[in-house]
């Protein structure tokens, strides 16, 4: 099914429905579940996480082992900290 063909089935521009598929636009509920209709899905089968699970790097293996070794507050310093720079990466890209 083309882009042209799926907007027209739910009713909406092809130029929005670009924009949706971008991140430009957000979707309303609505255009949503007609999404689903078209193609038969279920609201949880289309935001269930498909990624297959990982095998943790060595790195990544060590910041656990390490993480496991602190007492609650430790670990909850730890996530505080890492939380702060995820958040703080995560705007400093939306400002480039």
């Amino acid at each position: 099914m083309t882009q042209a063909e799926l907007a027209q089935r739910i009713g909406v521009q092809q130029s929005d429905l670009c924009r949706m598929e971008n991140g430009e636009y957000k979707v309303a509920l609505d255009t949503l579940f007609r999404v689903l209709g078209v193609f038969g899905m279920a609201i949880g089968e289309f935001f269930r996480d498909e990624t297959p699970p990982t095998t943790p790097t060595e790195r990544e293996a060590e910041i656990l082992r390490l993480v496991r070794a602190l007492d609650d507050e430790g670990q909850q310093d730890v996530l505080d900290y890492v939380t702060y720079k995820a958040v703080r990466r995560t705007g400093e890209a939306r400002q480039s």
